[in-house]
């Protein structure tokens, strides 16, 4: 894991009407990489446990926050994103220990997040499989009282 924050200083950057855009900015982001937890994959294991890994999972989140300090209370705006890589990470225990989804996880003719158990009707299952969301922002304020 890895966390960097960066915090402009009142003074910052230049004057504008007697007001300092870049004053009171502060940027953070995070990665996150976690290494594939062990499986076993009955279709090539040969008896094996525990015979192959889960995908790497990278998350990185960023923010960015500007606060205002004018009046009697401050006001802080930001917007941050979730998900920047927009990676889907595995439910380990409804993928990796199932054993309908961990024979499809290897046979590029079946796609795992499809449920074709009842033909003629697929349904989609990542909402079952998937345990983040997809690449979203979100925008806030806070005020200081």
């Amino acid at each position: 894991m890895l966390n960097i924050r960066y915090q402009t200083s009142a003074q910052a950057g230049p004057l504008l009407f007697s007001w300092r855009p870049l004053a009171y900015l502060r940027f953070s982001t995070t990665l996150r990489i976690h290494t594939g937890r062990p499986w076993t994959n009955p279709v090539t294991g040969e008896g094996l446990r525990f015979n192959e890994r889960t995908p790497t999972e990278r998350e990185l989140r960023m923010r960015v926050e500007k606060e205002f300090r004018g009046g009697r209370y401050p006001v802080t705006l930001y917007g941050e994103m979730f998900n920047v890589l927009n990676e889907e990470f595995y439910s380990y225990s409804r993928t990796f220990d199932h054993d309908r989804n961990k024979t499809k996880w290897h046979d590029p003719y079946q796609d795992v997040l499809i449920y074709t158990e009842m033909p003629p009707y697929f349904s989609d299952q990542s909402v079952y499989l998937l345990r983040n969301q997809p690449r979203h922002v979100r925008l806030g304020l806070i005020m200081k009282f």
